[in-house]
């Protein structure tokens, strides 16, 4: 079993970035969702990195969802696999992993 994080998070003055990596499933939706507020609460703007997700289920799409919901344009989502961008498409949910 990899002791690497799946989640991790790294803030430094200018922005508060959440690298996702691996995969990402309904077991780490409370740990992402609980993440994202801690950023939100740091008042930086957010940076999303999907670049290292190899899956990424619906809950936590829509726990990004939700932070995009509340943060608006302060939140950046970047890196997203093509096949989680066609995932996301099939959901209609691409907004979500793009920008």
């Amino acid at each position: 079993m990899s002791t690497k994080k799946a989640i991790s998070v790294k803030v430094t003055h200018q922005v508060c970035r959440l690298a996702l990596s691996g995969e990402i499933t309904i077991a780490q939706s409370s740990n992402l969702r609980e993440e994202a507020l801690r950023a939100l609460a740091k008042g930086l703007p957010i940076a999303v990195d999907l670049s290292a997700v190899t899956y990424l289920d619906a809950a936590c799409l829509q726990v990004i969802h939700s932070l995009r919901n509340t943060a608006g344009a302060s939140v950046s989502v970047a890196g997203t696999p093509a096949q989680l961008l066609d995932d996301a498409r099939m959901l209609g949910m691409q907004e979500v992993v793009t920008g």
